[in-house]
């Protein structure tokens, strides 16, 4: 929501930013069975899924930072590359925190109740922060007619 205007305000013909969305998109398809059959695999001092999960921090940290924070003119090649690495990043995470939580219990109506929560807590965290973001626009703002809105920002239509 927020990516693409800022990469086409930079210079990025939209067409190309939604481009490499969709490539940076299908890469994370790819890389997903990958990376959880490598962390399958992985066995270490660490237990299987740590490691992962802490690995992911640095990797997310930058590339998050690089894909939010561009150049004054970023190129197509620049907004792929970070997106690839983001993703990575972010499939390694998810991959290896849904795996790591499975594997606590080995009573399944115990997984279940585990992986509820996992999935409740994180729908609760998405929800706060669409309404802390809806509310903080609110205020900022104002409810003008004139304004169209996304989560977190404003834009006046006229």
């Amino acid at each position: 929501m927020f990516l693409p205007p800022l990469y086409a305000e930079l210079g990025i013909e939209l067409a190309v930013v939604g481009s490499i969305f969709l490539l940076a998109r299908v890469w994370d398809g790819l890389t997903d069975p990958l990376l959880g059959v490598l962390a399958d695999r992985f066995g270490g001092r660490f237990g299987r899924r740590q490691p992962w999960v802490i690995g992911s921090v640095p990797i997310l940290c930058f590339a998050i930072y690089r894909v939010f924070v561009p150049p004054a003119e970023p190129s197509a090649a620049y907004l792929l590359g970070w997106l690839l690495v983001l993703y990575v990043g972010w499939t390694m995470l998810t991959i290896s925190h849904a795996a790591w939580a499975s594997a606590l219990s080995e009573d399944y109506d115990e997984r279940s109740r585990i992986m509820g929560g996992v999935q409740a807590l994180g729908l609760l965290g998405s929800l706060s922060v669409l309404v802390v973001a809806a509310a903080r626009g609110r205020r900022r703002f104002g409810s003008s007619p004139g304004t169209a809105r996304c989560v977190g920002s404003s834009r006046p239509t006229s």
